[in-house]
């Protein structure tokens, strides 16, 4: 379940960078992501600007989000558990 409402809020929050134009793979399901409670995205972007994105995403979806932090090799490791293919949001 995790791992589906990662990858939407890839496309979500890559949807939102670019003012909605849509670059996702599969369509993105607003209402699904917020019967979710929560959007988790995995990336090496510094907090400071991390923030500014959450908080922007948070007002324009109502989708609460948790951020996790590594370098590359870590946020490669936490969504590519056993060396399965990284298709889970991904921020770098």
């Amino acid at each position: 379940m995790v791992l589906r409402v990662a990858r939407m809020s890839l496309a979500v929050l890559v949807a939102w960078l670019l003012g909605g134009a849509t670059l996702s793979a599969q369509p993105v399901d607003i209402d699904a992501a917020k019967k979710e409670g929560k959007v988790v995205i995995y990336g090496t972007i510094v907090p400071q600007v991390m923030t500014l994105i959450e908080k922007g995403f948070e007002a324009k979806y109502g989708i609460k989000t948790e951020y996790w932090r590594g370098d590359a090799t870590k946020v490669i490791d936490r969504v590519s558990p056993n060396g399965a293919p990284a298709n889970q949001a991904l921020t770098s």
